[in-house]
C-alpha cells in the first residue's frame, strides 16, 4: 500500500467511529421529530445577477387588447419573464424577455399573454448570437 491509501483508510476509520457516536446520541434523544427533507425541484440555475441586463418587453397588438366577450380593454395583470444568455464578442449580457399578461377587468376572464419570441433551441437560455459565437469559436477560430 502507498501512503495515500493508508491516509484514506485512517480517515475512513475515524469518520466511522464518529458516525456511531452521533447515531447513539440521536437514538437516545427521545426520538425528537426530524423535519422531512424538502424535495428540490429540477431546474436550471439562475444566471448571475452581476451580469448586465437588457429588458425587451413584448406587448399584445392593439387589436388583441380587447375582451372577446364584452369588448372591454384588457389590463396588465402580470408578467412572464424568461432570460437568455447573450454574448457580444468581449461582452456578455442577459436579455430579459418580459411578456405582458392581460385580463378583462370587468369579467376577470380571458387572460392573454404576448407570444414568446422564437428560439433556435427550445427550452434553452442561449440566444442565436451565443450559438453563432460558440460555433464560430469552435469551428473557425479553433
Amino acid at each position: 500500500m502507498n501512503e495515500a491509501e493508508l491516509a484514506v483508510d485512517e480517515d475512513d476509520s475515524q469518520t466511522d467511529d464518529s458516525q456511531t457516536d452521533i447515531t447513539d446520541e440521536t437514538a437516545s434523544a427521545d426520538n425528537a421529530a426530524v423535519p422531512a427533507k424538502k424535495r428540490t425541484r429540477g431546474g436550471r440555475a439562475a444566471l448571475p445577477p452581476e451580469l448586465p441586463r437588457v429588458e425587451v418587453v413584448h406587448e399584445l397588438d392593439e387589436a388583441e387588447r380587447c375582451c372577446t366577450e364584452d369588448g372591454t380593454e384588457l389590463k396588465v395583470i402580470g408578467e412572464a419573464v424568461s432570460e437568455e444568455l447573450h454574448v457580444v464578442p468581449a461582452r456578455v449580457e442577459v436579455i430579459r424577455h418580459v411578456r405582458r399578461k392581460y385580463a378583462c377587468p370587468t369579467c376577470e376572464e380571458n387572460i392573454q399573454t404576448a407570444p414568446a419570441p422564437a428560439k433556435l433551441l427550445p427550452k434553452s437560455n442561449a440566444s442565436a448570437t451565443l450559438l453563432a459565437y460558440v460555433a464560430t469559436a469552435k469551428y473557425q477560430d479553433a
